[in-house]
């Protein structure tokens, strides 16, 4: 696998948006959801719904 992936490459591409470390993970996982729970989208009105079948 590490063989087949270049992380340094991906992460030049923003395919993913940081390398971190395992001791890491935790914290930034939590600090990421916080950013996330606090964003609200407003989505427009579809025009033509789906109906069920």
């Amino acid at each position: 696998y590490a063989e087949d992936i270049d992380i340094l490459h991906l992460a030049s591409e923003l395919v993913i948006d940081a390398v971190i470390q395992p001791e890491e993970l935790r914290p930034e996982l939590i600090r990421r959801f916080a950013l996330a729970a606090g964003k609200h989208r407003e989505w427009p009105e579809k025009r033509n719904p789906v109906t069920p079948v």
